[in-house]
């Protein structure tokens, strides 16, 4: 039976230069596909950071789903998971409820432990074992891989206003449609990200992509810190073309509250 390690990005790329650890996100032997419990990663920027528990969990959930795509299989696939938890009484409650939403239906076989201490500013790890999906429910999982990483990239050169980026991966036809109404081309764009802002610590959320032959769509939610110190909130649409054999993006939306 053949081991094939996975590199699921910008997971590997974290734990390259974060954490500095010899761990594989995903490892696939046959039929059976093993995913390593992995710190709740900012998903920006790859940092481990102290946050609230309950978003810890579902950033750690997130990266498991993840993991799962990219090898071939699925949440719906998983066989057993084991969650490791601090030793704090109410996290088993919250964790249930937000463990709930990404398993509502036929939940796999689990078992949660505390651990008394942890080697970072985190609460909860979560590892798992599943099996491959039927090859017509898999999405292409270096289609999947790839359009990840190029949104992760698109947000972090947002906040880092890294206009080399976009120029590299924005296509000549691209299009903007900003929160305030206004529409820009690629060179209004660039420009536009070069210049000073308003907000700060941007980052997003339930990410989902869609891979429709050469289209892609992505939907994910923003989270920000305003001028005034308030927590912002809003949406993003991005549409991806394969062209020439590599993922460009050619139209973005954004809505902020």
């Amino acid at each position: 039976m053949k081991r094939e390690p996975i590199r699921v990005e910008p997971l590997s790329t974290f734990l390259e230069r974060r954490r500095k650890g010899p761990v594989c996100p995903v490892i696939v032997a046959g039929e059976a596909v093993y995913v390593s419990g992995l710190p709740p990663f900012d998903p920006v920027t790859g940092e481990v950071k102290r946050l609230p528990f309950v978003k810890q969990v579902e950033i750690v959930l997130d990266q498991m789903k993840l993991c799962l795509e990219v090898a071939g299989s699925s949440l719906q696939q998983v066989v057993k998971c084991n969650v490791y938890c601090t030793p704090e009484s109410s996290n088993f409650d919250a964790f249930n409820e937000v463990y709930q939403r990404y398993f509502p239906v036929s939940p796999p076989a689990r078992i949660f432990l505390t651990v008394p201490s942890w080697p970072g500013e985190f609460d909860v790890e979560v590892d798992c074992v599943a099996i491959k999906s039927d090859l017509e429910d898999r999405p292409s999982a270096r289609d999947m891989n790839a359009l990840t990483h190029l949104n992760g990239g698109y947000m972090r050169s947002v906040a880092m206003k890294d206009v080399d980026w976009f120029s590299e991966h924005l296509s000549d036809d691209f299009l903007n449609s900003n929160p305030d109404g206004s529409v820009v081309d690629r060179a209004g764009f660039i420009e536009q990200i070069a210049k000073p802002v308003t907000i700060s610590n941007l980052g997003y959320e339930d990410a989902r992509i869609r891979i429709m032959g050469d289209m892609a769509i992505i939907h994910a939610r923003t989270t920000y810190t305003k001028a005034d110190g308030s927590a912002g909130f809003g949406r993003y649409t991005d549409s991806w073309a394969r062209r020439g054999g590599r993922w460009v993006c050619v139209a973005a939306h954004v809505t902020r509250a």
